[in-house]
């Protein structure tokens, strides 16, 4: 069972894939997307000749979770186009699709952090570092904000 499983008590989004391959995924971009669900409507799959195990994941995507990753990409381009509550409330609906990015999970806790808001960026870069401890720009902006808001280091 994942952690992330264990942590949220119930399956999440694109349970076929390890953690670095989800963290993969969200590395497409809105076009390489749509472009694959164009290819899918025509009966074939693209192919990126410069990573075919980047293509060999989005083969393995199914219909539902290409379309939910398009909509995740897309609220990303719009959270990283604002800051603000927007942006947390963009951040937020990110999560409830991707409950294993870490990184929205952290950009929600330094949207708290630069609002000045540390107990709840605390909390939000806390679930980070959970998801994933080996991310160091997680556990640094944790430090730093624990640090800013007159707390011990992580």
């Amino acid at each position: 069972m994942s952690l992330l499983k264990r942590i949220l008590g119930r399956p999440t989004a694109f349970e076929s894939f390890s953690d670095q391959e989800k963290r993969r995924l969200l590395e497409f971009n809105a076009a390489a997307l749509r472009m694959e669900q164009m290819a899918r409507t025509q009966g074939n799959s693209i192919t990126f000749s410069k990573a075919d195990s980047q293509s060999q994941l989005l083969k393995r995507l199914s219909g539902t979770e290409l379309a939910q990753l398009e909509q995740i990409r897309t609220l990303y381009d719009k959270a990283d186009a604002t800051s603000g509550p927007e942006a947390i409330a963009l951040y937020r609906e990110i999560s409830q699709l991707a409950p294993w990015d870490e990184v929205c999970l952290m950009s929600i806790g330094v949207e708290h952090a630069q609002a000045g808001r540390f107990d709840q960026a605390i909390e939000w870069l806390g679930r980070a570092a959970q998801i994933n401890p080996a991310n160091t720009r997680v556990r640094d902006n944790l430090m730093a904000v624990q640090v800013a808001g007159g707390r011990r280091g992580y």
